[in-house]
């Protein structure tokens, strides 16, 4: 599932961004990268607080980007901003068209300043999180869930397997 979200993620942003390098991670140096670009890297997993009854565990991803400029351009200070603007105003709900991948929410958007004795690149930090769900659900495993045909209520202490013949069908 991983590998699939950040192809779809990466694919996405050089459609939305054609003018950018877009990247898989930050590089270790910054000399490495070619602005204009954009690095992408998931950066944290933890369990959500939802959880759901079908086995399947929900786990918040959270990623970052940062998305660099050439400082010596002029108006560059301006630019990332409406960039990162835009970034943002692209990633709002979107899931990248993957199953279990809620839309993604945009957690916090800000000048990343890199070094501040480095004057050759604007740099702008993007982050949001995606809620997933892994595992395999109990209800129906290997398919998608089904609405039951029949439903029965029973009234305790008249309930079981034991008193199915006092049990109402409500559907």
């Amino acid at each position: 599932m991983l590998p699939e979200l950040y192809k779809a993620i990466l694919s996405s942003l050089k459609v939305k961004f054609p003018e950018f390098n877009v990247f898989d991670e930050y590089p270790k140096s910054k000399k490495a990268s070619q602005a204009p670009a954009i690095h992408v890297e998931m950066v944290e997993i933890e369990p959500s607080e939802e959880q759901n009854s079908s086995g399947e565990l929900n786990l918040v991803t959270h990623w970052e980007a940062r998305i660099l400029l050439d400082a010596r351009h002029k108006g560059a200070r301006l630019a990332i901003r409406e960039i990162a603007l835009g970034f943002c105003a692209f990633l709002h709900q979107n899931h990248f068209d993957q199953p279990n991948v809620s839309g993604a929410k945009i957690k916090n958007s800000f000048d990343d300043g890199l070094d501040p004795e480095d004057q050759t690149y604007e740099a702008w930090l993007v982050e949001w999180s995606h809620l997933v769900t892994v595992g395999n659900s109990v209800l129906h495993p290997g398919q998608a869930f089904r609405i039951p045909e029949h439903v029965f209520a029973g009234f305790e202490p008249e309930t079981g397997s034991l008193h199915r013949e006092k049990y109402d069908e409500v559907t």
